[in-house]
């Protein structure tokens, strides 16, 4: 005969739940959401949205949500020193004749050294940080870059007759300020994009042209600082990361590396790993 009351029918199903869905059998990757305080509570507020949790009758029936630990809330929160990056630079629109060996040329970056990450809902946040960024574009062959202390205009041209070429490169140092907005996922990944600013604030040593090249007298050394690059740059930046532990970058920067009248145009596309999360 069928229970009839509702409190039979609560008894029934409290016999024929499976085991496993008790605390004490869960799989070792999951953890139980954290619902609010208030056993009354309908609109059920919890860590992992999900469950149900309803009165009947003044009696309360809820089921707990079980999920894997990947299923993590985005980050939310300052941050410091996060996003390592270890990549390699290339110069898309370079002049025919100035070619940038993106094999060859690096690029270290710090996402963020210091950084605020808003929680906007359950698994996307803004990100508001600050970093640094360090670029060289090296040319290989029979061209080297050049500069004339006088004006700062910075050229390229062949290595001095008779000697055997060796590398040469332009290093650039800039402090970033970027707007990212980042994605959970699911399963360990994160995605996030958004603008960056690179500003320069005054050439330096660390705006430099550093030639090698071998010639009768042993190894030269050519070295021009001070150069003239762009003060203001815009990056566009997305990142892959996988539990927050190891990921890939990509930035783009439309506008030039050198500033404007002192040298040749070609923007930059840098990619590579990143480590140290988001």
């Amino acid at each position: 005969m069928l229970p009839t009351s509702i409190t039979g029918l609560l008894a029934v199903l409290a016999v024929c739940m499976p085991a496993s869905q008790s605390a004490g059998n869960l799989p070792e990757n999951t953890v139980v959401a954290q619902c609010s305080d208030d056993n009354h509570n309908k609109s059920n507020d919890c860590i992992y949205p999900g469950g149900w949790n309803f009165d009947i009758v003044g009696i309360q029936v809820s089921k707990p949500d079980y999920r894997p630990q990947g299923s993590k809330l985005a980050p939310s929160g300052f941050a410091f020193f996060s996003g390592w990056g270890f990549g390699f630079t290339h110069a898309p629109g370079t002049p025919q004749g100035l070619k940038v060996n993106m094999g060859r040329s690096f690029n270290f970056c710090i996402e963020d050294i210091l950084a605020y990450r808003h929680r906007v809902w359950r698994k996307g946040s803004l990100s508001v940080g600050m970093g640094i960024d360090l670029k060289n574009y090296r040319m290989t062959g029979t061209k080297r870059f050049l500069c004339d202390p006088s004006t700062q205009m910075v050229s390229y041209g062949p290595y001095p007759e008779g000697s055997t070429p060796g590398t040469s490169k332009i290093r650039t140092l800039s402090t970033t300020y970027n707007l990212k907005y980042i994605q959970m996922l699911g399963r360990g990944f994160r995605l996030a994009v958004g603008p960056e600013i690179s500003l320069v604030r005054k050439p330096g040593k660390k705006h430099e042209i550093y030639t090698t090249y071998t010639s009768e007298q042993g190894e030269e050394k050519e070295r021009f600082r001070n150069i003239r690059t762009n003060r203001v740059g815009l990056n566009l930046v997305g990142i892959v990361s996988y539990r927050n532990k190891l990921g890939l970058y990509v930035k783009y920067s439309p506008t030039d590396v050198l500033d404007d009248g002192f040298g040749p145009g070609f923007q930059t596309l840098t990619t590579g790993i990143m480590i140290m999360g988001l």
